[in-house]
């Protein structure tokens, strides 16, 4: 499962199943499950208590999650690091459900419920509380990637791209100024130029130069 913080509520992709949901969770009971978390705003921490360990989304990042839930039930999740003013609603539901049961559960989802294209993720992603639980029967291809490399807008610069093209500007060869025909070369450290030899030899109160 793709985790995704926002303000002021969590997203869930199911990258398996081609479909989204917000703020309610299911998984197989007694099924290891991988979560994938990143965050689309300020720090956050997903936290399911009766499951184990919080980790905490943070933007532009992957941190990884694995869970189990033994017994089917319902099991309360939410945020445990505060991000401003929805944080004490930031939270959601998972329930632990038989295989048969999820797989009516994503089957339902897939035929009744909108797709989760660029426009409907940037227009979820605007700041709201209380968000009740909702789906998504389609999952655009490559979305939680873009939400992690922060160019989910059209037109948004990827920051891989960006940080590529900083190491190859960095890494990049200088090139010292090299004289042209024209332009005399610079004389050796301690050693006087000839021109200045010229004026030196032919300086006032000084005989020529091999007078």
């Amino acid at each position: 499962i793709e985790a995704v913080a926002m303000d002021w509520k969590w997203l869930f992709i199911y990258p398996e199943y081609g479909v989204a949901s917000v703020n309610q969770i299911a998984f197989p009971e007694d099924t290891p499950v991988n979560f994938k978390i990143t965050s689309a705003t300020v720090m956050n921490a997903l936290f399911i208590p009766q499951l184990g360990s919080q980790i905490y989304a943070m933007n532009g990042m992957q941190t990884r999650l694995h869970l189990i839930a033994r017994e089917a039930g319902s099991y309360d999740g939410l945020s445990s690091n505060y991000s401003g003013a929805g944080f004490s609603d930031m939270r959601f539901r998972l329930r632990g459900v038989a295989p048969a049961e999820f797989d009516r559960w994503a089957g339902a989802v897939r035929l009744q419920s909108r797709p989760l294209t660029t426009a409907a993720y940037l227009d979820l992603e605007k700041p709201s509380e209380k968000v009740p639980p909702m789906a998504f029967g389609a999952v655009e291809t490559g979305l939680f990637g873009r939400v992690v490399d922060r160019c989910v807008a059209p037109g948004a610069p990827c920051m891989s791209t960006t940080m590529a093209a900083d190491r190859r500007k960095d890494a990049a060869p200088t090139h010292e100024h090299a004289p042209s025909a024209a332009e005399p070369s610079p004389a050796p450290m301690g050693d006087a130029h000839p021109h200045d030899m010229a004026i030196l030899s032919t300086a006032p109160g000084r005989p020529a130069a091999g007078a």
